[in-house]
């Protein structure tokens, strides 16, 4: 071996004994994982807001929600740890694993609300929906309700469809147009159904239609503390009274460890309805698909009242069983979600039950639907 060469040799050695640990230390030291989405916070939070604090977890009534929760959470997890590294900076792309998780529900009251969404919905002008009687037609009283959320005027447009109960009585037909209605203060709709049936008697038949009926709310700190806020707010001398026995009753299941605390049971010993039947020509109610909550409560009320609702349009809409809103901020603080707290148990409509029309007919087409009113219901 030549000199150059044992040279050579001898540098490539000590090159290799000087870089080796170096080289063994940086392949052990292990690499440092992508930063998560940041709003995988937030799925962990309305998971965990809905297995706290959600009625369907432990109502009998529902037994596959929490197994259906923790399936659809798997899901979106993943979905999360799926991200290329370029989509763990897109919130829309978080945002939308987010909605899926929340629309896997399929409840209207489960939901979220980006802020910036919202914003940009406010930006945007809607033109406010007419609460109108058409009294046009002398053998048509159409009563046009989109909206069951009212502004004072509106309130004062509904009170005008009150003063003509004797000339809306006298039809051969009475036209209910809830299309696009998606619910709002169901106190506006059974005002409506006082003044065509008069409230004797719908307090007696409602009694008896609402019997079965039940409210369980999921016993939890936060919704005790959410409702103690909220009744607080209108704490008077004239509700004070029961505003504490609640509270009260509230609290003593909750020191007990229970999921539900009930505050109303099914009623017994309801007496029998007495008085007659108000005479009213057949009642025509256009439906589609946007109607859900209080619309729909709307149409259970009045379909209690008389056998004479008839349902034109399409498939309403549908609700769960579940009701009483509960709104918390992300920990993003990129938007609220939305639940509810409470089970109105022995509902004769069912969970996530529409309704069904009786004669199908579009209820984009105004046209068409005024003709089928006119041709098949008066003379």
């Amino acid at each position: 071996m030549t000199k150059f060469k044992k040279l050579s040799y001898k540098l490539l050695i000590h090159a290799f004994l000087v870089l080796f640990p170096s080289f063994v230390m940086a392949q052990s030291q292990p690499l440092t994982p992508p930063a998560p989405h940041p709003l995988m916070q937030d799925l962990n939070f309305i998971y965990q807001q809905i297995i706290d604090n959600h009625p369907g977890v432990y109502y009998n009534g529902d037994p596959n929600f929490k197994i259906k929760a923790d399936q659809a959470y798997q899901i979106a997890e993943q979905a999360f740890k799926n991200l290329s590294s370029d989509d763990l900076k897109n919130f829309d792309r978080g945002a939308e694993i987010i909605e899926q998780f929340v629309a896997s529900f399929k409840d209207v009251h489960v939901a979220i609300g980006w802020y910036q969404k919202l914003r940009d919905q406010q930006s945007t002008k809607r033109p406010v929906e007419k609460i109108l009687l058409n009294l046009h037609q002398p053998k048509i009283a159409w009563i046009n309700l989109p909206t069951f959320v009212l502004n004072k005027d509106q309130e004062k447009d509904l009170q005008a469809i009150f003063d003509q109960e004797s000339a809306i009585k006298s039809r051969q037909v009475i036209v209910i147009d809830v299309r696009r209605n998606s619910g709002g203060n169901s106190a506006y709709g059974r005002q409506l159904i006082y003044m065509l049936f008069g409230r004797d008697y719908v307090n007696q038949k409602l009694t008896v239609y609402y019997q079965p009926l039940f409210v369980d709310w999921r016993a939890s700190l936060g919704n005790f503390n959410h409702m103690k806020d909220t009744l607080m707010k209108n704490y008077t001398p004239q509700n004070r009274a029961s505003i504490d026995a609640f509270l009260a009753s509230f609290q003593q299941v909750l020191d007990r460890g229970e999921p539900y605390f009930r505050q109303k049971e099914p009623a017994t010993n309801v007496p029998p309805v007495t008085l007659p039947s108000p005479v009213l020509p057949p009642i025509v109610v256009i439906i589609d698909q946007s109607n859900i909550s209080s619309t729909l409560i709307f149409i259970d009320e009045l379909k209690a009242i008389t056998d004479k609702v008839i349902l034109v349009g399409n498939e309403s809409g549908a609700d769960t069983v579940y009701g009483e809103i509960r709104r918390v901020q992300l920990p993003s603080e990129k938007g609220i979600f939305a639940f509810p707290i409470k089970i109105f148990g022995g509902r004769q409509r069912g969970n996530n039950e529409s309704y069904k029309p009786d004669y199908v007919v579009d209820p984009g087409d105004d046209l068409a639907i005024e003709q089928f009113v006119r041709q098949n219901f008066t003379k």
